[in-house]
Formats: C-alpha cells, sequence, structure tokens
C-alpha cells in the first residue's frame, strides 16, 4: 500500500525570472518582465503563486520559492504582499461551502534568479542545500516542484495528481498528447525568427527548410509544467552539468553563460526532465496536463491569457478542478 506524500517534504519551486524577450515589441519601451505584466489586473505570476499557496495552505505545510530577476525582489515582495499577504487568508470556494483558508506568509521565500533558466533552477537547487544546513524544515525536503510563472493557469487537481504519483515515480512532467501531425525537418531558425514569425515566407529552399520524417502522433507528447523531482536526483543532475561548465570556463573567463547555454543546446536540454533523464539516467512519467498550461511566450499567448481570466466562468469545468 502506498504512503500519502508528506507536504512538508516537498518544496515547490516557481520560476519567474526569465526576460522574455520573446514577448516584448520592438516598439515596446515598457521593459517589465512579461511575468509581472497583469491579465485581468493580476500580475502573471501571482496566479501560480496563489494557487501553489493555497495548496499548500489546505494541506498544512511546504515551501514555495519564488526565483526573480536581480534587481526586483523588492518589487515582487510588494506586489506579493499586495495581492495574498495583506488579508493572511485566502478565500474558499468549493461547492457552495464559504469559509478561509489561514496561512504562514513566511511560506514563500523570495530568491534571486539567474541569467538562464538554468541558472535560476540551480540557484534555487544551492539556496535549497544552503538552507538545509541551518534549518530544520529544510532538512524535510525530498521532493521538488518546479513551474514556469509564465503558464499562470495551473490547478490544485493537477498538483494533487503529481502527488499521487510522486508515490510510483520519483520524476514527474506535466504534458498533453499532440493533436497536431508532428514532423522532423530541418533548421528553422530562419523560418521562426522574431521579424518572420508572422511572414508570409513559402517554405523554399533559401529557407533551408524540409520535413526529414513524420513522427507517429500517438506516441508525442507536448511537455508542459509542473515537473517534479527527487530533490537528489535533480541536485545530482545539476551539479553535474555545472562543474562541466565550471571546468570550460577556467579557460574562458566570463563565458559562463554562453558555455552553459551551448553545451544545454547540444544535448538537447531544454526542461529540467531532459536533463534528469540524460545526466542521471532517471525514468520520467507523465501526468496529463492540460491545454490551458499553455505557456504566454509571444504577445499573442498574453492576449489569449487575459481573455481566459476575464473569462473564467467559460472554462468553469477546469478552473474547479481543485477539489
Amino acid at each position: 500500500m502506498s504512503i500519502d506524500i508528506d507536504i512538508s517534504s516537498c518544496v515547490f519551486i516557481l520560476l519567474a525570472a526569465g526576460k522574455g524577450t520573446r514577448f516584448k515589441n520592438t516598439d515596446d519601451n515598457y521593459n517589465l518582465p512579461k511575468q509581472f505584466h497583469s491579465i485581468n489586473g493580476k500580475p502573471i505570476f501571482i496566479y501560480s503563486l496563489m494557487t501553489f499557496l493555497k495548496f499548500c495552505s489546505e494541506r498544512g505545510g511546504g515551501k514555495i520559492l519564488l526565483v526573480v530577476p536581480e534587481g526586483y525582489e523588492k518589487y515582487t515582495l510588494q506586489i506579493t504582499q499586495k495581492f495574498l499577504m495583506q488579508k493572511n487568508t485566502i478565500e474558499k470556494d468549493q461547492k457552495g461551502v464559504d469559509g478561509i483558508c489561514n496561512f504562514d506568509e513566511n511560506i514563500i521565500e523570495i530568491i534571486t534568479g539567474g541569467k538562464s533558466r538554468a541558472h535560476s533552477v540551480y540557484n534555487a537547487i544551492k539556496y535549497i542545500e544552503d538552507r538545509k544546513r541551518e534549518d530544520i524544515n529544510f532538512r524535510k525536503i525530498k521532493y521538488a516542484m518546479i513551474h514556469d510563472s509564465a503558464r499562470p493557469f495551473l490547478n490544485e487537481k493537477i498538483l494533487s495528481n503529481i502527488l499521487d504519483e510522486l508515490k510510483l515515480n520519483n520524476n514527474i512532467t506535466t504534458a498533453i498528447q499532440s493533436t497536431d501531425t508532428i514532423c522532423m525537418g530541418e533548421t528553422c531558425s530562419s523560418l521562426f525568427s522574431k521579424e518572420n514569425r508572422y511572414a508570409n515566407i513559402s517554405l523554399d529552399k533559401k529557407q533551408n527548410v524540409i520535413i526529414k520524417k513524420y513522427l507517429d502522433r500517438d506516441r508525442c507528447f507536448q511537455v508542459q509544467t509542473p515537473q517534479a523531482f527527487d530533490f537528489e536526483l535533480l541536485s545530482k543532475a545539476y551539479g553535474k552539468i555545472f562543474k562541466k561548465i565550471k571546468s570550460s570556463s577556467k579557460i574562458k573567463e566570463n563565458k559562463n553563460k554562453k558555455d552553459l547555454e551551448k553545451v544545454l543546446k547540444l544535448n538537447n536540454f531544454t526542461d529540467d526532465c531532459s536533463l534528469v533523464k540524460n545526466i542521471c539516467r532517471g525514468k520520467i512519467s507523465i501526468v496529463k496536463g492540460d491545454s490551458l498550461l499553455f505557456k504566454i511566450t509571444y504577445r499573442s499567448d498574453f492576449y489569449l491569457a487575459d481573455y481566459i481570466a476575464k473569462n473564467q466562468e467559460i472554462f468553469s469545468d477546469y478552473f474547479k478542478q481543485d477539489n
């Protein structure tokens, strides 16, 4: 018989440290990173943070690390206090039952991210390892759940399903099965570059885009977040890759970021699961995600997210999956 996962053994890492370069318009003078832009009156990162916080508070434990860009720590704290901590409660609305859900504001800690997503995750891992030496609550951590703040429409049912899966498998990703025909092509960077994204460009030899093969759609999945891991294995995977980076950076000073991105791209490590799978040979299981867990990358995604946030009653079946 499987044993329920103790919520106090989990740390929830919310990545909100990106610059959102693909999100900005060329004529946009407002340089605020996309996760701080508002949809339906709330900053994008607040949506996932509220879901994490409610999930943890209802289960009486857990720790949330909010990873933000360098220089935005105080700004993030002010926003978090404005939207979450001023009332010290989260309202419940399940099956028409009124009530409140109390939470400890110390459950959230804001830490500084890095120059890339991988650096931000690594910073979070090192922070946890350092805190384990001095804080008994951090010593309990056995699992880490990582989520992109640019995927605001996270619900508690998905988090609950991930915890259930952790009873059986230590490394998990959220994903949805592909509904489109999937093919593998040659270099597409010129065709799908920022300046050509909406241009009427044909697929010809000048663009160097040809289809190499078609993939079996029934076996293809679109990977999302959250992703959950055995913390020690995650730490080991990142430790190995950064050790490799540091050894190469001794020869090339101030090339740490470029070296990291080169190694990650070379090995196709585009998310944490791909890193754990390839570096530590960890087996990754899939928990069903949802099409609403899309990532806000471009302006068009932002407008769609704003519409969904303003019209949640249309998607009520999804947003009520938190009980």
